[in-house]
């Protein structure tokens, strides 16, 4: 089940990029299966409440409301969804930067652990923060300038595809038990490798994050220890209890 913005009959995906979403030319319609099952007018109560993701094809930015009226405004910023291509701590990071105009260390390091509670504050999570804040300044997305991180000149390398943002849940782990469970409660290691490695692009191969399939490995251990999911033979996998939900 999903919620998602859809142009009204006689508009395109380019009308509601050019005017923003609006009661006139968009609507709010709940999916199950890709069949539509409800519909409902576009308003920022509406927005609010159900959460949509945007249109096919339509990259989300932040929406400004003037009235009934949502713009999209040019800059990515952290609030529901996550995108394609790109790891999503980094995602996190940038996007908190970008957002805030400059943070310190400790306030990134709240944002991943207080915020949206995607790990325990802990000396190893802490460290692995701090190695992936020393790459995205080496790489040019982040500047460090007299104990503050500001945004590089770098742009974010994000595909259109979206995920919504769950707080309290680790978001890799997260995504490897949704496609999973999407899959007719099973799927192969290779399925999963081509999904999160080819097609979503959240495990890459990385200085700091080390080769892609060690890192997919790491994670679906974590996964049988913590049994979010069962091995049953054959390189087959199937979902088992729900990824715990930090309160």
């Amino acid at each position: 089940m999903e919620y998602v913005i859809l142009p009204k009959p006689g508009y395109s995906i380019t009308d509601l990029m050019m005017e923003g979403f609006n009661i006139k030319n968009s609507i709010i319609v709940k999916r199950i299966g890709g069949i539509v099952v409800e519909e409902h007018p576009y308003t920022e109560y509406n927005f609010r409440r159900y959460k949509p993701l945007p249109p096919p094809g339509y990259s989300k930015r932040e929406i400004l409301f003037v009235g009934e009226r949502g713009y999209t405004i040019g800059k990515y910023y952290l609030g529901d969804y996550l995108y394609g291509g790109w790891n999503p701590y980094k995602q996190a990071i940038v996007m908190s930067v970008e957002q805030r105009k400059e943070m310190t260390e400790d306030e990134i390091m709240d944002v991943i652990f207080l915020d949206l509670k995607w790990l325990r504050r802990t000396d190893r999570n802490q460290k692995f923060i701090l190695n992936l804040l020393r790459s995205l300044s080496r790489a040019g997305f982040l500047n460090y300038v007299k104990g503050l991180y500001e945004r590089g000149d770098r742009k974010m390398p994000l595909e259109d595809n979206v995920v919504p943002l769950k707080r309290g849940v680790e978001p890799v782990v997260a995504e490897i038990w949704n496609f999973i469970s999407m899959q007719e409660k099973t799927a192969s290691y290779r399925d999963i490798y081509t999904y999160m490695v080819k097609d979503l692009g959240w495990i890459q191969t990385d200085e700091t994050l080390g080769e892609a399939r060690s890192q997919l490995k790491a994670y679906l251990e974590v996964m049988l220890m913590k049994e979010y999911i069962k091995y049953v033979g054959q390189d087959m996998f199937t979902v088992f209890k729900s990824p715990e939900v930090r309160p």
